[in-house]
Protein backbone atom coordinates (compact mmCIF):
# COMPACT_ATOMS: atom_id res chain seq x y z
CA UNK A 1 0.00 0.00 0.00
CA UNK A 2 2.88 2.45 1.32
CA UNK A 3 4.26 1.91 -2.46
CA UNK A 4 1.28 1.97 -4.51
CA UNK A 5 0.70 5.40 -2.74
CA UNK A 6 4.14 6.44 -3.48
CA UNK A 7 3.90 5.76 -7.53
CA UNK A 8 0.36 7.93 -7.34
CA UNK A 9 2.33 10.59 -5.79
CA UNK A 10 5.37 10.82 -8.53
CA UNK A 11 2.69 9.97 -11.24
CA UNK A 12 0.97 13.42 -9.65
CA UNK A 13 4.18 15.19 -9.88
CA UNK A 14 4.80 14.58 -13.08
CA UNK A 15 1.60 15.66 -14.71
CA UNK A 16 1.94 18.71 -12.30
CA UNK A 17 4.72 19.90 -10.68
CA UNK A 18 3.26 23.09 -8.89
CA UNK A 19 0.84 21.05 -7.19
CA UNK A 20 3.80 19.46 -5.11
CA UNK A 21 5.21 23.56 -4.18
CA UNK A 22 1.58 23.99 -3.30
CA UNK A 23 1.17 21.14 -0.89
CA UNK A 24 4.56 21.98 0.86
CA UNK A 25 3.44 25.04 0.78
CA UNK A 26 0.03 23.87 2.58
CA UNK A 27 1.92 22.22 4.99
CA UNK A 28 4.03 24.80 5.88
CA UNK A 29 0.81 27.25 6.47
CA UNK A 30 -0.78 24.55 8.86
CA UNK A 31 2.71 24.38 10.61
CA UNK A 32 2.33 28.27 11.28
CA UNK A 33 -1.22 28.71 11.97
CA UNK A 34 -0.84 26.05 14.38
CA UNK A 35 2.26 28.01 16.08
CA UNK A 36 1.00 31.62 15.89
CA UNK A 37 -3.23 30.44 16.57
CA UNK A 38 -2.89 28.96 20.25
CA UNK A 39 -4.43 31.99 21.70
CA UNK A 40 -4.29 29.95 25.73
CA UNK A 41 -1.22 29.05 25.47
CA UNK A 42 0.49 32.70 24.26
CA UNK A 43 -0.29 33.59 27.81
CA UNK A 44 1.36 30.95 29.11
CA UNK A 45 4.81 30.94 26.80
CA UNK A 46 4.96 34.34 27.57
CA UNK A 47 5.18 34.18 31.26
CA UNK A 48 7.26 30.82 30.59
CA UNK A 49 9.96 32.86 28.86
CA UNK A 50 9.98 35.64 31.22
CA UNK A 51 10.38 34.08 34.16
CA UNK A 52 14.28 33.83 34.62
CA UNK A 53 16.17 30.75 35.59
CA UNK A 54 16.52 31.38 39.18
CA UNK A 55 13.56 31.65 39.84
CA UNK A 56 13.01 28.26 38.27
CA UNK A 57 15.54 27.08 40.12
CA UNK A 58 14.49 28.38 43.53
CA UNK A 59 10.66 27.15 42.41
CA UNK A 60 11.91 23.39 42.00
CA UNK A 61 14.05 23.87 45.54
CA UNK A 62 10.52 25.56 47.08
CA UNK A 63 8.61 22.26 45.23
CA UNK A 64 10.75 19.83 46.62
CA UNK A 65 10.59 21.17 50.34
CA UNK A 66 7.03 20.70 50.31
CA UNK A 67 7.07 17.16 48.62
CA UNK A 68 9.87 15.82 50.78
CA UNK A 69 8.04 17.87 54.07
CA UNK A 70 5.17 15.08 53.93
CA UNK A 71 7.32 11.97 53.82
CA UNK A 72 6.58 10.33 56.80
CA UNK A 73 8.86 10.98 60.11
CA UNK A 74 10.44 13.92 58.03
CA UNK A 75 9.30 17.14 59.24
CA UNK A 76 10.31 20.45 58.49
CA UNK A 77 12.63 20.02 55.17
CA UNK A 78 15.28 22.47 53.32
CA UNK A 79 16.46 21.86 50.27
CA UNK A 80 19.83 23.61 48.55
CA UNK A 81 20.36 22.32 44.75
CA UNK A 82 24.10 23.61 43.25
CA UNK A 83 23.74 23.91 39.42
CA UNK A 84 26.66 22.83 36.76
CA UNK A 85 25.19 25.11 34.32
CA UNK A 86 22.26 27.12 33.77
CA UNK A 87 18.98 26.79 31.62
CA UNK A 88 20.52 27.08 27.91
CA UNK A 89 17.83 28.26 25.22
CA UNK A 90 19.11 27.54 21.60
CA UNK A 91 17.65 29.90 19.05
CA UNK A 92 16.76 28.65 15.07
CA UNK A 93 18.82 29.68 12.56
CA UNK A 94 18.95 30.41 8.97
CA UNK A 95 21.53 29.29 6.90
CA UNK A 96 22.98 30.72 3.52
CA UNK A 97 25.91 30.32 1.39
CA UNK A 98 27.89 33.58 0.75
CA UNK A 99 30.19 33.49 -2.44
CA UNK A 100 33.34 30.97 -2.27
CA UNK A 101 32.12 28.50 0.71
CA UNK A 102 31.59 31.10 3.08
CA UNK A 103 28.43 30.57 5.32
CA UNK A 104 26.30 33.36 6.93
CA UNK A 105 24.01 32.40 9.54
CA UNK A 106 20.82 34.72 10.84
CA UNK A 107 18.81 34.22 13.54
CA UNK A 108 15.26 33.08 12.99
CA UNK A 109 12.53 35.85 14.06
CA UNK A 110 8.64 36.06 14.31
CA UNK A 111 6.84 39.07 14.34
CA UNK A 112 4.07 39.45 17.37
CA UNK A 113 2.63 41.65 19.45
CA UNK A 114 5.55 42.96 21.10
CA UNK A 115 7.45 42.91 18.06
CA UNK A 116 10.20 40.65 16.43
CA UNK A 117 11.58 37.58 18.68
CA UNK A 118 14.11 35.30 18.15
CA UNK A 119 12.30 31.68 17.34
CA UNK A 120 13.51 29.11 19.87
CA UNK A 121 14.58 25.72 18.47
CA UNK A 122 14.78 24.16 21.89
CA UNK A 123 15.61 25.01 25.96
CA UNK A 124 17.90 22.38 27.55
CA UNK A 125 17.85 22.57 31.51
CA UNK A 126 20.07 23.17 33.53
CA UNK A 127 22.45 20.90 35.09
CA UNK A 128 21.93 20.32 38.08
CA UNK A 129 25.39 19.23 40.14
CA UNK A 130 24.05 17.84 43.41
CA UNK A 131 21.50 18.62 46.53
CA UNK A 132 21.81 19.15 50.24
CA UNK A 133 18.77 17.88 52.29
CA UNK A 134 18.51 19.20 55.59
CA UNK A 135 15.22 17.72 57.35
CA UNK A 136 14.07 17.65 61.21
CA UNK A 137 13.64 13.87 61.07
CA UNK A 138 16.57 12.78 59.35
CA UNK A 139 18.47 11.25 62.56
CA UNK A 140 16.27 8.25 61.77
CA UNK A 141 17.96 6.26 59.11
CA UNK A 142 14.84 4.80 57.27
CA UNK A 143 13.50 8.48 56.71
CA UNK A 144 17.10 9.63 55.84
CA UNK A 145 17.16 6.90 53.28
CA UNK A 146 12.83 7.85 52.26
CA UNK A 147 14.06 11.68 51.11
CA UNK A 148 17.55 10.27 49.29
CA UNK A 149 15.96 8.24 47.25
CA UNK A 150 12.42 11.14 46.53
CA UNK A 151 15.40 13.67 46.24
CA UNK A 152 17.34 11.09 43.42
CA UNK A 153 14.44 10.50 41.61
CA UNK A 154 13.30 14.30 40.95
CA UNK A 155 16.72 15.79 40.33
CA UNK A 156 18.13 12.31 38.40
CA UNK A 157 21.32 12.49 40.09
CA UNK A 158 22.70 9.35 41.70
CA UNK A 159 22.66 9.18 45.12
CA UNK A 160 26.29 10.22 45.95
CA UNK A 161 25.84 13.56 44.58
CA UNK A 162 22.94 14.28 47.46
CA UNK A 163 23.58 14.26 50.99
CA UNK A 164 20.45 14.56 53.54
CA UNK A 165 21.61 16.05 57.22
CA UNK A 166 19.50 16.30 60.23
CA UNK A 167 18.38 19.80 60.68
CA UNK A 168 19.73 21.79 64.24
CA UNK A 169 16.40 22.38 66.35
CA UNK A 170 15.39 25.51 66.29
Amino acid sequence: MKGELKKKWQEVRKRCPALEWAVYGGLILVALLLFFASPGEEEEQKEAAAEPAAMANASLEERMEDTLSKIEGAGKVRVLISYESSEEIVPAVSRSEQGEGSLSEQPVTVSGAEGETAMVLMKKSATVRGAVVVAEGAQDLSVRTDLLRAAQAVLGVPSSKIEVFPMEGE
